[in-house]
């Protein structure tokens, strides 16, 4: 399995791919919308990481992705990123893997 030199961030802020990609030095792979990327997938080869933001917009769930994100690529690393401070939000977060 090739692992692309790149990270995959999904977020509704374009801001924050760019800040990720200026940071850790690598191309970003962007969705805005769990959708989005859901429907993108399937085609999708395994990236370095996975930056995934829990509050997408109104109706979609960051956290809600990730499950499918770990049958995919189960040895990609996940990281979820949110200003919240609801600890039940982390504690689903941790509980996810």
């Amino acid at each position: 399995m090739e692992i692309l030199q790149k990270i995959v961030v999904i977020d509704d802020d374009p801001l924050v791919a760019r800040v990720l990609r200026s940071f850790i030095g690598m191309e970003a792979i962007e969705f805005r919308t769990g959708s989005d990327f859901l429907q993108s997938s399937a085609n999708l080869a395994t990236p370095f990481s996975f930056f995934v933001d829990v509050y997408l917009d109104a109706e979609e769930f960051g956290l809600d992705l990730i499950p499918t994100i770990a049958r995919l690529w189960p040895h990609t690393p996940v990281i979820v990123m949110t200003s919240s401070r609801n600890d039940q939000l982390i504690a689903k977060a941790l509980a996810l893997g």
